[in-house]
Parts: C-alpha cells; structure tokens; sequence
C-alpha cells in the first residue's frame, strides 16, 4: 500500500489480512485507510462540482503530508486548491496555493509537473487579467513542454495562450 500511495494512487483499499491486531500498527493502517479515503473523496467532490467539500479535504490532506514532509502530496494539494480558488474568483488565494506547489516542483526537480503548474498560475494571471505575468507563466510552461517533447501539454498551452491574447484584444496573433 505504500508503494501504491507514493506513486499517487488511491484507488485501493488495504486488504482486510494485512490490517493486524497490534495497536501501534492498527492505529497506522488505520490512519492511512483514512487518508487514502480522504483524498479519493477530495477528488470526487471537486469533479462533483461540491467545491467546499473538495477544500476541507484537500486542506486536511495538506496538513497530513506537511508532517509527513511528503512534496508529491503536498504538491498536488496546493494545485488542486489553487485550481478551486481560481473558479470561485479567489485569486489571492489560488496564486498562494499554485506558488507552493510550483515550489514543491521545484524542490523535486520535476519538469513536467513545472509545466503544468506554470500553465495553471499562467491561466490564474490571465483570469485576472495580470497579462504580464500570464505571458511569462505561459513562456515558462512553454519552454518546459518543448524540452520535455510533451505535445499534448503544449497543445493546451497555446489554446490557453491563444485565448489570453484573444482576450487582450490581440486577434491576429491569438
């Protein structure tokens, strides 16, 4: 179950003969049944549309790998919590959130997440009609996806750039 919950997934329960009757360990295997559940439910809520529900969870969740100094996870809260923020209008907090999980990229080396993390706070910026740093952002998510030869995430970097300069009034180069 480690192994499976360090890649990011948590779709799967721990089996039933794997929980044991030691209390330090039931306690373990039970705080980590809970956290598997509270992220699946995160995720549900937020694809449900339930936006409040999705905060408190990922919230908690964040608190969770904050002690347990766990990046990936904290990394993945923030930008969910930066994409939820952005929807409701909340822009102040939606560029805390995407910032710390640009930072918890950065600190593991990951270029791919980078680029899409970029091309998140780069859409915040265009929504809030911060051009200069969209088109920054949206450079940097740019350049990544180039380097890292990813087609499908530079496809929707320049559909989002796209419709900021359409935004911005520029049509003949949107």
């Amino acid at each position: 179950m480690m192994n499976f919950i360090s890649k990011g997934s948590f779709s799967r329960e721990i089996p039933v003969e794997a929980r044991s009757s030691q209390d330090e360990i039931s306690m373990l295997t039970a705080s980590f049944q809970n956290l598997i559940t509270m992220l699946r439910l995160g995720n549900n809520d937020y694809y449900r549309g339930d936006l409040e529900l999705a905060v408190k969870n990922y919230s908690k969740a964040m608190e969770i790998f904050k002690i347990a100094e766990n990046k990936k996870g904290i990394g993945i809260c923030a930008n969910n919590l930066g994409n939820i923020h952005r929807i409701r209008g909340d822009y102040s907090s939606a560029e805390e959130a995407y910032l710390l999980a640009i930072k918890t990229a950065l600190d593991m080396r990951s270029q791919e997440l980078l680029s899409k993390r970029y091309n998140n706070i780069a859409q915040l910026y265009a929504d809030s009609e911060n051009f200069d740093e969209a088109i920054e952002y949206f450079q940097r998510a740019t350049n990544m996806a180039v380097m890292l030869k990813d087609d499908s995430a530079l496809a929707l970097i320049h559909r989002n750039f796209g419709l900021l300069k359409h935004k911005m009034g520029d049509t003949e180069n949107g």
